[in-house]
């Protein structure tokens, strides 16, 4: 008899993302930036906010869409997002 492997689903993996924003004001003026709501596991209500990605909206819709793609454990996705915005700004 083969030995059989049940595995659960990871629930730290993301799987689903919408973006967020938030207004920054410094003494000159005010400005808007986005973030990303991660949502993991098995439920619709766990989440985690990374806010103020960028200015860019289509920057932190990006990040966010690959971090669904490629199935970023919740764990990491801080360093993914430091290694993202070292790629994109060439730091």
């Amino acid at each position: 008899m083969e030995n059989v492997v049940l595995t659960r689903p990871s629930t730290s993996i993301v799987h689903a993302y919408e973006l967020i924003s938030s207004i920054q004001t410094t003494e000159e003026k005010g400005f808007v930036t986005f973030g990303a709501r991660l949502y993991y596991g098995n439920h619709k209500n766990t989440f985690v906010d990374i806010k103020d990605i960028s200015p860019d909206k289509n920057l932190a819709e990006e990040f966010a869409r690959r971090c669904v793609n490629s199935r970023v454990s919740i764990d990491h996705v801080y360093d993914v997002l430091d290694d993202y915005l070292g790629i994109v700004y060439g730091l």
